[in-house]
């Protein structure tokens, strides 16, 4: 979740205001019996790279309120505090949208409804269609709905081994495990040898095996603009050298003009790479200014360049070209598709084991 101003600069929740109202519909369904668990809301650390359990706001399932941390904690709080200074605040159950509509414009919104009982949660998520799920979002970011997989308390580790069609490991593969008689999905990646051993999944549970392969185009519909080995450069890069490279890298797909390809952002233009008749060269701009250049004699062959020879005929332009300072001109190639393979339905075992799901063979080179 996030917002801006009309300027583009972020904005932040104001943390005496009690929160951001946040309502998501939902056919997800869960079986709470069997993971022993609540649903808890978790806001993700950028700073830690850790999910954080989020207890300020209550979670609400169809307007009610949910029993997790959240309700605890804010029950604690309210108890204390009490709304006549008593040390207790009136209770009143809500039944639907209307009743909570009538109580504000009757001037009862003061009144608190309590929890959900864990029997009538428990209903409410394991029923199927549509159902509301609502809190007040404290900061901007990731937040999620769901339960802490304590791994070998609740969770299943898949392991495999991702080939291709000729039996050869396929390493830097995106992995998932995706449930079928659940609502989840958890990733992993394949290492050098193609096997991955951490895909996290439910326990007793259908799931399947998605595996992702990035296949190189063979038309021109899109080019991938990309730098090698830019650990070893970077840090000789001035900042203004590398906030180029950071607009230039990435996917371009074809103009409006002939021989020409753009990278957008918000469908904004921020990078173009186009075919200059008069010079014979290929010019890529950012923000309007040619930034690297390479000379051509047929412009249908394309910008591309050899991924072998990085850099290829590309160089920097005069306003770049005294302050690359040895740093690489970047990689022109053709694009990639992202194909998805799914294998299964697997059936795991109980909880904290490690389930083995095989060889996922792919059909590609």
């Amino acid at each position: 979740i996030g917002a801006t101003d009309a300027e583009g600069r972020p904005l932040a929740i104001d943390p005496n205001s009690g929160g951001l109202p946040l309502e998501l519909k939902s056919k997800a369904v869960a079986d709470m019996n069997k993971l022993g668990s609540n649903a808890e809301l978790w806001n993700f650390n950028e700073g830690t790279g850790k999910w954080e359990l989020q207890t300020a706001s209550q979670l609400k399932v169809n307007g009610e309120v949910a029993p997790n941390a959240a309700a605890a904690a804010t029950s604690t709080t309210n108890n204390a505090r009490g709304s006549n200074g008593a040390g207790r605040k009136m209770k009143m159950k809500k039944k639907g949208y209307r009743e909570d509509f009538a109580e504000k414009v009757a001037g009862n919104e003061w009144l608190e409804s309590g929890c959900m009982s864990p029997e009538a949660f428990k209903d409410a998520v394991a029923k199927g269609g549509e159902k509301s799920l609502a809190t007040n979002v404290q900061k901007m970011g990731y937040i999620n709905c769901d339960l802490a997989y304590h791994h070998p308390q609740r969770a299943v580790m898949l392991q495999g081994l991702v080939q291709n069609s000729d039996g050869e490991p396929l390493a830097a593969h995106q992995v998932w495990s995706v449930g079928v008689d659940y609502s989840g999905r958890c990733p992993d990646v394949t290492g050098e040898d193609g096997k991955f051993r951490a895909l996290i999944s439910q326990f007793d549970s259908e799931v399947k095996v998605e595996v992702q392969h990035r296949k190189r185009m063979t038309d021109d519909s899109m080019v991938s603009v990309t730098f090698e080995n830019a650990n070893d450069w970077s840090r000789l890069a001035s900042k203004k050298v590398r906030k180029v490279m950071l607009a230039v890298a990435g996917t371009y797909k074809k103009g409006p003009e002939e021989f020409s390809w753009v990278k957008t952002n918000k469908k904004e233009v921020v990078a173009r790479i186009s075919w200059s008749r008069e010079r014979r060269q290929w010019h890529h701009l950012s923000n309007g200014e040619t930034v690297f250049f390479c000379d051509g004699d047929d412009p249908a062959q394309g910008p591309f360049t050899n991924g072998s020879d990085p850099g290829g005929s590309w160089y920097p332009y005069k306003v770049l070209a005294s302050e690359m300072h040895g740093c690489p001109a970047p990689i022109y190639d053709r694009g990639f598709v992202m194909e998805t393979h799914t294998f299964g339905p697997f059936k795991t075992g109980p909880p904290g084991e490690f389930f083995e799901v095989g060889e996922l063979k792919l059909a590609c080179k």
